[in-house]
């Protein structure tokens, strides 16, 4: 089982809603937080809630912001144990095949490459501490399957390729002795979607209006909000039981086994079998 305390703790995105509520539950079981956001200011109004919290500016789509933030937090904190690889962005509207390259750029800059990028920033103190250190990517349950009724679009498609990620982290980790665990958050109210627009202009995307959509959403599709403060709680209880996939709603579950009892149901018909020529 994990134990958070006296550990040094890494939080990107942890200006955001989920990122803040990580921050504080780390903190509440012992760790010492770097709270690292795009915006400094953001990041400081994160730690200045919690005693002890030190507050970084990084932007994950540069290798050189990463590494000047690892180089102040090795200076005044130490090296880290626990990485929290939480930046995120989203922007809806527009149907898939009609969103521009810079759309796709922006979304899969950060949720993909910039995990990435952090992965690669983090990972010498993860394998200096082990076996206490432990990664938290943040990926999505729209990295599971596809909710059609709310157009996600290129967000899914960086969040399977978020997962995808993870899964491939987590074969490695488990050979160097690297803890892992994916954070799978269904819908938390995190204030993403304004805080994303508000870093691109998006004066041609129509407003979206995510409330009457999930209101109209069809049974199947409905699906409660978690708080983010409950997201961060079953996140460290993730953690602690050292559980690979963390989901956050319960009623997702049955849905996901649905989804790919449907895949599996498609490749069981056809295929070539062994030793058939």
């Amino acid at each position: 089982m994990y134990d958070f305390k006296n550990k040094i703790a890494l939080v990107t995105g942890g200006g955001g809603s989920i990122g803040e509520a990580l921050v504080k539950a780390l903190a509440e079981a012992g760790a010492r937080i770097a709270v690292a956001d795009i915006s400094l200011e953001r990041a400081q109004l994160t730690a200045d809630k919690v005693d002890g919290a030190e507050a970084f500016q990084v932007d994950v789509t540069s290798r050189a912001s990463l590494a000047a933030m690892m180089d102040a937090i090795h200076m005044s904190l130490g090296t880290v144990h626990l990485v929290c690889a939480n930046a995120g962005v989203n922007i809806l509207g527009d149907s898939i095949t009609e969103r521009t390259d810079e759309d796709w750029n922006f979304m899969m800059n950060v949720n993909v490459m910039g995990a990435v990028r952090t992965v690669d920033a983090v990972l010498p103190d993860l394998r200096a501490n082990r076996p206490d250190s432990y990664l938290l990517l943040t990926a999505s349950i729209a990295g599971l399957m596809v909710r059609g009724h709310i157009p996600l679009n290129i967000y899914s498609v960086s969040k399977f390729a978020a997962v995808g990620f993870g899964q491939e982290l987590r074969a490695q980790f488990q050979e160097e002795g690297i803890g892992i665990s994916m954070l799978l958050p269904g819908m938390v109210p995190s204030g993403m979607l304004q805080y994303s627009t508000g870093l691109r202009d998006r004066k041609t995307v129509a407003p979206i209006d995510i409330d009457k959509m999930v209101r109209e959403a069809p049974p199947e599709h409905k699906q409660f909000a978690v708080s983010s403060e409950d997201c961060a709680r079953i996140a460290l209880q993730g953690i602690k039981a050292g559980r690979f996939y963390i989901n956050t709603h319960a009623d997702a579950v049955e849905r996901i086994r649905k989804h790919y009892e449907d895949i599996v149901a498609d490749l069981s018909v056809g295929g070539v079998e062994p030793g058939i020529d």
